[in-house]
């Protein structure tokens, strides 16, 4: 190759990057991949949507409202980026304004198509819309300038709520109204706990978090602020999902599949395995094991082997599931 034709490669490569800001691949070892798949829920038509090289790692694959695109977001050693594409893997769109920072996904209320999103560069909450891919903030900036995570809304996405955290390492839960904009602090605390994964109940009587610190586990408290209290001792890795009868929470405790009964407050631990997913019937769930993807029943009966992978999301609308394979070639 001479030195022209290097050259004039170069500058087509680099303008690509700047055109795009979204590479498939980035480092010197590309043989480290990510793949994103999509197969049936029986285990039958796997088909490969994506794939990203080298440093370029995913983080979650989240199908939108009517199931037939997956939005997967990915990171490199500085930026954020998203890739739409549809269920055989043709790329719809990029999302490049590396403002993405999804801890983990949550959707704003039930109809539409919005995720709400932290973004990656002044740490406040944007709601992502997957259809025109617009990001709106949606709270006003606060006085105490405090990051937000972990967003939850209600049903109807009329209230958010949140973890937030200011410059001096105050941490608090708060709760956004969308009609009225005001901001209600429900806990906060100087010390090391932390109150991560909140959701309000079905019914939107309760809001349930998990806090960190000396004595971590389960919490509920009422959306005022109000009968603040502990439920159980344990430390999650991820928000809890709702059976869609609104009877139970279904969330992963150091290791175990658990769900709980939000009248009675009775647990079932349903088995080993992490980072569950729920279909859209309440009937089964999609869960990772030391790397593998299993299904099983919602009472944790007929466990089966899915495939290969690190974590995976059901469709919305149907018996599909999206999931993440981290491997070399």
């Amino acid at each position: 190759m001479s030195k022209f034709q290097w050259l004039l490669l170069s500058l087509v490569i680099g303008m690509t990057l700047l055109l795009t800001g979204c590479p498939d691949s980035y480092g010197t070892n590309i043989t480290e991949k990510d793949y994103a798949y999509v197969i049936n829920a029986d285990g039958s038509g796997k088909q490969e949507i994506k794939w990203f090289g080298g440093y370029l790692k995913m983080s979650y694959a989240i199908f939108n409202r009517t199931g037939d695109r997956v939005f997967i977001q990915y990171s490199g050693e500085t930026n954020r980026c998203g890739v739409m594409v549809d269920l055989q893997g043709n790329v719809i769109d990029w999302i490049v304004e590396d403002m993405l920072y999804i801890q983990p996904p949550a959707r704003l209320g039930e109809a539409g198509d919005k995720l709400l999103v932290t973004s990656y560069i002044d740490r406040k909450l944007y709601t992502l819309d997957l259809g025109s891919y617009d990001m709106d903030q949606i709270i006003p900036d606060q006085t105490d300038g405090a990051e937000q995570y972990y967003p939850s809304s209600t049903n109807d996405g009329r209230k958010v709520v949140y973890y937030a955290v200011n410059s001096d390492s105050t941490s608090f839960l708060r709760v956004f109204n969308m009609e009225d904009q005001t901001v209600t602090n429900l806990l906060s605390n100087t010390q090391s706990e932390k109150y991560y994964y909140p959701i309000f109940s079905p019914d939107e009587e309760w809001i349930y978090f998990f806090m960190t610190g000396a004595n971590p586990g389960l919490f509920k408290i009422r959306p005022d602020g109000s009968d603040w209290s502990q439920i159980i001792y344990y430390y999650a890795d991820q928000p809890g999902i709702y059976t869609p009868d609104g009877n139970w929470v279904i969330f992963s405790n150091y290791g175990r599949i658990m769900k709980m009964n939000l009248v009675t407050e009775e647990f079932v631990d349903l088995g080993y395995g992490f980072k569950p997913s729920l279909s859209p019937d309440g009937n089964t769930i999609v869960y990772t094991d030391s790397g593998n993807i299993r299904i099983m029943d919602i009472d944790g009966d007929n466990v089966q082997l899915l495939a290969e992978g690190d974590r995976a999301w059901f469709s919305p609308v149907a018996d599909k599931i999206v999931y993440i394979d981290y491997r070399n070639d």
